[in-house]
């Protein structure tokens, strides 16, 4: 739940209700705002070294308010960000600094947690994104094979793509890497397998930029949580 994610999504949702509107489909695209796959809770990336300030997740009101400001008078945030979403996995409180505090052994705790190793990250993202396709079936009745386009951090990003791949740690993977800014990454399985445990998801392609303009089409700025760095 940062401004740039919403902002990359309601991209996504405005195109993609265009497409609806055309076919006459009444089942819009709205975004969901889950603080399970915020961003990576650690100091190098949330706190701003010259004012000690620490950057916490916005509300989806905050979200909306902002999103509503930059765009112009025709739309409004109101009309793409779902505010009756329930987060499947919340921000909890700060982990504790005493060593003797229930916080340094907290392996049941998959909630996003200041600070946060790369292992709570990656349990974090994994069990988000099992209750995010758990509750999309569950909505559709089990009777439908959903699209679900999360939009979010590269940290979380190469954590549920561990997770699709079905490996359980970094050394594991066969192919989490950098990512490149505006990069896409897609898996896919069958229709009507949700509930086959031995159902396993087929990667189509892993940070396609061919959709980004000029030279961000070649990949620039690639990012990387140091275990997936060889």
């Amino acid at each position: 739940p940062f401004l740039r994610c919403i902002r990359t999504a309601h991209i996504l949702t405005q195109n993609l209700n265009k497409e609806k509107e055309k076919d006459d489909d009444d089942d819009l695209v709205s975004i969901k705002v889950e603080e399970g796959i915020t961003e990576w809770q650690v100091p190098s990336l949330l706190v701003n070294h010259e004012t000690g300030d620490h950057t916490s997740p916005r509300t989806t009101e905050q979200l909306q308010s902002l999103l509503s400001s930059s765009l112009d008078n025709n739309n409004t945030s109101d009309d793409f960000i779902d505010t009756s979403y329930q987060n499947v996995n919340p921000q909890g409180p700060r982990r504790s600094n005493d060593s003797n505090s229930n916080d340094s052994d907290d392996d049941d705790d998959v909630r996003p947690r200041f600070p946060e190793t790369e292992h709570q990250l990656h349990r974090r993202c994994r069990t988000t994104l099992e209750r995010i396709l758990n509750d999309t079936t569950t909505s559709k009745g089990n009777t439908d094979s959903s699209n679900v386009a999360i939009v979010s951090h590269a940290p979380c990003i190469q954590s549920m793509v561990m997770a699709l791949e079905g490996a359980t740690t970094p050394e594991e993977s066969k192919i989490v890497g950098s990512l490149s800014l505006g990069g896409m990454t897609l898996f896919s399985r069958p229709k009507n397998d949700h509930n086959n445990s031995n159902n396993k998801w087929t990667l189509e392609f892993f940070d396609d930029t061919s959709h980004m303009p000029g030279d961000y089409q070649n990949g620039i700025g690639k990012w990387s949580l140091p275990s997936f760095i060889s």
